[in-house]
């Protein structure tokens, strides 16, 4: 592995939840060993504390919003990965319901309460209401109040980004990455989560909720289908 290409890249992993971001956290921790990474970063508003802490890292990786990546690393390259949308907030959906942190708000209330009113709580929502949108086109925890706008934002961040991969294709996309970092990454899956049932037996009304509330993260992933891959 020739490490004299990418030994001076910084990066910004954009981990948008449940696209396979710990899989590929785990495949360039395991290849760029001459680069040093961040902890996993939750979802929050970056302060100048937090780009001190971070920004001696060579990876930056973890649920960073578009906003704070352009507010404190703008001179970074952006790697991030996207998921068909129905697909990935199921995927949220059962990992939480897995879950036994009932310390956690979105955990408790996942067990607490009826699937039609736990999707519709502010937690939950963070997380299944176009979130690829929300995170690479603004800040994932502010109220979506202007999602076309976010949309459009969201595109210039995936043209922008030094690379963008698909959750369904990760073994596959993580070779035109390879290629650019100059270097062998080995595809391996992790946090994948245990007896998720097949999408054709989730229930319909509860699809069709789903498909309501993502028509802009469709937008852009019908969008990226045919600009980005």
């Amino acid at each position: 592995m020739s490490i004299e290409s990418i030994i001076h890249r910084e990066i910004v992993f954009i981990h948008i939840g449940k696209t396979g971001g710990s899989s590929l956290r785990k495949m360039l921790e395991a290849s760029l060993l001459s680069l040093t990474f961040s902890e996993p970063l939750s979802q929050s508003y970056m302060t100048f504390f937090d780009y001190m802490n971070y920004n001696k890292y060579d990876v930056i990786s973890g649920h960073v919003s578009r906003t704070d990546q352009l507010k404190w690393f703008r001179d970074r390259d952006i790697i991030t990965l996207l998921r068909e949308p129905i697909d990935r907030c199921l995927s949220f959906i059962h990992y939480i319901k897995s879950l036994n942190i009932p310390s956690l708000e979105v955990v408790r209330q996942a067990h607490n309460l009826p699937l039609k009113e736990w999707i519709d709580t502010p937690s939950a929502q963070q997380n299944l209401n176009n979130t690829m949108v929300r995170q690479l086109g603004g800040h994932m925890l502010d109220d979506p109040d202007d999602l076309p706008a976010l949309l459009e934002k969201a595109k210039v961040t995936l043209l922008e980004a030094l690379w963008v991969g698909r959750q369904e294709t990760l073994d596959r996309d993580v070779i035109g990455l390879s290629q650019l970092l100059k270097c062998h990454i080995r595809p391996v899956r992790v946090n994948e989560t245990p007896g998720r049932p097949p999408r054709a037996s989730e229930p319909a009304e509860m699809i069709d909720r789903l498909y309501a509330m993502n028509s802009y993260d469709l937008q852009l992933w019908n969008w990226a289908q045919e600009n980005i891959f």
